[in-house]
């Protein structure tokens, strides 16, 4: 069962710093609510910091199957009802755990 849970921004590039270790990039999924769009592409460890830097806030989703983070440019207050507003950065930290 999935775990979800809030992350300052040094707890999440502690999540990613195997893209490092590994040179490996991630997938990001950027959803643009306000405007209804949505797109995919590939980052490196250094482009992941900088989004990650820049959420207001971050919620990590330790899912078995595709653990991510969810980059959010507004600030989120109930991990369980997240308010579709502004931008969602969707970073997929699948191999995380090896």
């Amino acid at each position: 069962m999935p775990t979800f849970e809030f992350l300052d921004a040094d707890q999440a590039i502690k999540k990613i710093e195997y893209l490092k270790r590994n040179k490996k990039r991630s997938i990001v999924c950027i959803i643009n609510f306000d405007e209804d769009t949505e797109e995919r592409k590939t980052v490196n460890y250094d482009e992941s910091c900088r989004l990650i830097e820049c959420a207001n806030t971050i919620v990590h989703n330790d899912d078995d199957f595709i653990p991510h983070l969810e980059l959010y440019s507004t600030r989120q207050e109930d991990i369980r009802n997240i308010i579709g507003e502004g931008v969602m950065h969707d970073l997929y930290i699948a191999g995380s755990k090896k």
